[in-house]
């Protein structure tokens, strides 16, 4: 459940119109990668970063990718949300509590539910996001120990 939450508001998040921003930035590659599925293939170390501000809100998205796997980081309403994909699983958590309480899907069998999150997270659109290819540390791949 706590996956489809994560998702969801994921997709929430870079769905929604943003008004134009003219402030200056570093030129970086924007938009090269229409999904998370295009970035994953392309095989690149890279860091795909999104925000959003409103009145009362903020919100940001951060995706790591190195050899085929996915970290991700939502930062909304003074929560952070963290998911890091595997080829053998997906882990879960934030930083509600002092002592992170990570919730783990083996994706090493078959199942529609593990399918269903793998495509629907494949699926997710990076189309407005700023990716760099980067050195991404191997340890962001790691789960806080339990």
């Amino acid at each position: 459940m706590i996956v489809i939450v994560v998702l969801g508001g994921g997709y929430l998040l870079v769905s929604k119109p943003n008004p134009k921003n003219d402030s200056a930035e570093i030129a970086t590659t924007q938009g090269n990668y229409a999904t998370v599925g295009d970035a994953t293939e392309s095989g690149k170390s890279l860091k795909c970063t999104y925000a959003r501000a409103g009145a009362g809100y903020n919100a940001s998205a951060t995706y790591y990718f190195l050899d085929g796997k996915i970290r991700i980081e939502l930062m909304a309403q003074n929560t952070t949300s963290f998911m890091i994909l595997t080829d053998s699983a997906l882990h879960t958590w934030n930083d509600l509590t002092e002592k992170p309480r990570v919730t783990t899907l083996n994706l090493s069998g078959s199942g529609a539910t593990s399918e269903a999150v793998v495509t629907s997270l494949m699926r997710t659109p990076l189309s407005e996001f700023t990716c760099q290819e980067t050195n991404v540390d191997a340890s962001l791949f790691t789960p806080p120990a339990q």
